[in-house]
């Protein structure tokens, strides 16, 4: 990224935040880039949530922020959450709502606009079931990429992988 790139990104993020900011977003206690983990089976999962509201009578909230909410994810980002909600769970944090944001919209709407994630007990087990089956191929060597262009397009190993499609 050139210079100019650079402080154009950090310019849009700076204005962003500011409107954000005036819309009364940041007026309650959050905590920010908290990292979680969460044991299965011997192994350790991990990540770090965007934000926590933090809410003395009610527990808290989950915010994950997004630049926009791309619908062709939103079944990843669904996951994302639910796997911080059971870390936390297991933190004995009680958790009352999972979000994504979309800054975008909340920008262009001047409002908070956020899509609500599922957490009831069935859909965290149903995380679960699928971290251990990941892990366990994993472990075995048999965990086999599943490429699609939408998913490679954002891959962090999308540069070194023999199965990427463009």
């Amino acid at each position: 990224m050139s210079e100019s790139q650079e402080k154009r990104a950090r310019d849009t993020i700076h204005d962003r935040i500011m409107i954000l900011n005036e819309l009364g977003i940041f007026n309650v206690p959050v905590e920010t880039e908290v990292d979680v983990e969460l044991q299965i089976d011997g192994n350790t999962v991990s990540g770090i949530v965007d934000g926590i509201e933090l809410h003395p009578d009610s527990g808290i909230i989950i915010r994950d922020w997004k630049s926009s909410i791309h619908e062709e994810f939103y079944k990843r980002y669904e996951k994302q959450l639910q796997f911080y909600t059971l870390a936390l769970i297991e933190q004995e944090k009680q958790v009352s709502s999972a979000q994504l944001v979309d800054v975008s919209k909340t920008i262009e709407s001047k409002n908070l606009f956020t899509r609500e994630i599922n957490i009831d007990p069935s859909s965290l087990e149903s995380i679960v079931t699928e971290l251990r089956a990941a892990l366990k191929g994993i472990l075995e060597g048999d965990y086999r990429p599943n490429p699609k262009p939408e998913t490679c397009f954002c891959c962090d190993m999308s540069r070194l992988c023999a199965e990427r499609v463009d």
